[in-house]
């Protein structure tokens, strides 16, 4: 019996990286007003790095009330003490550059995806082979694939299948690349958002993403997957869709294989 596409009532929420400028903003408002109202002398008792911190504090206050992830809390309590140390210290200009662009490269667009990098292990590559066809040809996509781990493993295990992957981050993008290039192209990686690919090309479909991404996805398989075809998430499942089956992966953080069997 077919599935139904519906998905409960979500509301749409503003790109994580919006909100926390608003936390920032916000925090730097209510200090402002609480200390505008102290005495000169109670000000001169407080440090620059401890009105860094308690703002950090207040803005991962009104982040958590977004509900925003953990490490965007740990981000907004370290992020101004951590300007202020390395002021301090004199650091040069050129490493925060580094540092931002070294990011950047790792995280492209996570702001609108909402989806980081998560890399998977030996555990959860063993439990996904298990699930593709022993002798038949196939096709298989990794969408997000980070590194290329998955597909250099399933690829070398399983040289059947046609396997492809797509990553839209620029370092990991090149990593799997070169990976596929130095080892014979078993496999090919497309520096693409997979919302633009076809799923219907595909007999299994798997994702590592993020909570954020799985009702879309979810919408999308059920409009371009055939019928019998298998969407595959790590981790995480899609909200009011309950999986044909679940796999234990034994992995680091005991991380289930979600399977749902397009029907």
């Amino acid at each position: 019996m077919a599935r139904s596409t519906a998905l409960p009532a979500q509301r749409i929420k503003p790109p994580p990286i919006l909100i926390a400028a608003f936390a920032q903003i916000g925090a730097a408002l209510l200090l402002w007003f609480a200390l505008g109202s102290k005495p000169a002398h109670a000000l001169q008792l407080l440090s620059s790095l401890r009105v860094a911190a308690v703002q950090g504090v207040v803005a991962a206050f009104i982040g958590f009330a977004f509900g925003q992830r953990a490490w965007w809390l740990i981000i907004h309590i370290a992020f101004w003490p951590a300007a202020i140390a390395a002021r301090t210290f004199n650091i040069a200009a050129s490493v925060y550059l580094g540092a931002f662009l070294l990011v950047l490269l790792f995280y492209w667009n996570t702001y609108r995806t909402q989806v980081p990098l998560y890399l998977s292990g030996r555990k959860i590559w063993d439990s996904l082979a298990a699930l593709l066809p022993k002798e038949k040809p196939f096709r298989f996509v990794d969408i997000g694939c980070g590194f290329g781990g998955v597909l250099a493993h399933l690829s070398r295990t399983y040289p059947h299948g046609r396997y492809f992957g797509v990553e839209l981050a620029p370092l990991p993008w090149l990593v799997a690349w070169l990976r596929s290039f130095l080892g014979g192209r078993r496999y090919r990686v497309a520096r693409r958002d997979y919302a633009r690919i076809d799923l219907g090309n595909f007999d299994v479909v798997f994702c590592f993403l993020s909570p954020a991404a799985m009702p879309q996805l979810w919408r999308q398989a059920r409009q371009q997957m055939r019928k019998g075809a298998l969407l595959v998430s790590c981790e995480f499942d899609v909200p009011g869709q309950k999986p044909s089956f679940e796999i234990e992966t034994g992995g680091p953080r005991g991380q289930l294989l979600y399977v749902w069997k397009i029907s």
